[in-house]
């Protein structure tokens, strides 16, 4: 049996660098071992992110739980507001403007650049790991690292 440090929520605006920020100032601040990432909805993806970017702190990362790991990008295509959004992001990309917020009403719940938008809702976008049409060796490319981090 492992003896697991903390139990932290992965909240879905954090990205790699917030997570690897948090995990060292707990491991030098509060002398904390191992892990255990709890990633919901689009959490889910922010850690299978965070675990693909080996940075330091991934080594103490003992086991992940990906709860409600979707597909936006099956959900979003199902809104007919999506498309139009989805071309002011790209254009907002071509512009430069990836980071910058897309409008109110894009996402209600809580504002959403550009570029997380597009990433959410396009085919193999950085976000796109979980869609039931990606093929095995989309899927292995895609979360084939997360096989040496306990599920």
């Amino acid at each position: 049996m492992i003896s697991l440090g903390r139990v932290l929520m992965v909240l879905p605006v954090q990205d790699a660098l917030e997570i690897e920020q948090l995990l060292n100032y707990l491991i030098d601040q509060e002398n904390s071992e191992g892990f255990i990432l709890i990633g919901h909805s689009t959490g889910c993806q922010d850690i299978v992110n965070y675990l693909r970017t080996g940075g330091y702190c991934t080594r103490a990362v003992r086991g992940a739980i990906l709860q409600a790991s979707v597909s936006d990008r099956e959900f979003l295509v199902t809104l007919l507001e999506t498309q139009p959004k989805l071309e002011l992001a790209e254009k907002m990309i071509k512009e430069g403007k990836g980071e910058e917020l897309m409008p109110r009403d894009t996402s209600p719940e809580a504002p959403i650049t550009a570029y997380r938008f597009h990433s959410l809702s396009t085919v193999l976008g950085d976000d796109d790991l979980f869609s039931s049409d990606l093929s095995d060796a989309q899927l292995k490319a895609r979360l084939g690292h997360m096989s040496r981090v306990l599920i």
